[in-house]
Parts: structure tokens; sequence; C-alpha cells
């Protein structure tokens, strides 16, 4: 698993986002991923950012699910997914910041 810090994330985020999407595909550690998530939110919106957000919704770990909630509250267009996510998520915190 990859563990990149917040600087080398933001770097990516703005200069490279495929290379970014690259390493989330790939395996990141959740602390990495969560924020990667949430910058992806800002980049314009592709096929593999929906993609990579959907999947972080899905994740495992709770702070995965609210760093993709971020990230499609950023990039706007996902209100199915959000309300979904505010009524079945298992973790307060997601529900929370899944709400409008």
């Amino acid at each position: 698993m990859v563990r990149m810090s917040e600087r080398e994330i933001d770097r990516l985020a703005t200069s490279d986002v495929g290379a970014l999407l690259d390493v989330i595909e790939s395996g990141m550690h959740p602390s990495s991923l969560t924020f990667a998530l949430e910058r992806i939110g800002s980049a314009p919106r592709d096929s593999r950012i929906e993609c990579a957000l959907r999947a972080g919704a899905a994740h495992h770990d709770a702070v995965v699910r609210e760093g993709a909630v971020l990230g499609m509250l950023a990039a706007g267009g996902f209100s199915g997914d959000l309300a979904d996510l505010a009524a079945t998520d298992p973790s307060p915190g997601v529900r929370s910041v899944a709400t409008p």
C-alpha cells in the first residue's frame, strides 16, 4: 500500500491527476487514500474520478468513505450517492458529512 504525504497528493492533484488516479487505483494506505479522494473531487470530472469516488464510498474504512464523500461534494453531481450514504452508511460520521 502506497503512503503519500498531503503535499505529494496536492502536487499530483494539481499537476497530474491521472498519475494520482493511477496511484489510487493501485492501492493506497487508507490515510493517504482519504486525502486523495477528497482532492480529486476538485479536479475536472471524468469517468475515472467518478469510479474512484464511488469505490472510495464503498471502502471498508469509514475515514476513507468520508474522504470520498468530501470529494463527491466538491465535484458535484453525486446527489443520489450522497443520499444513499446519508441514509445507510454504518458510520455516524459518514452519514453526517453526506447529509445536505
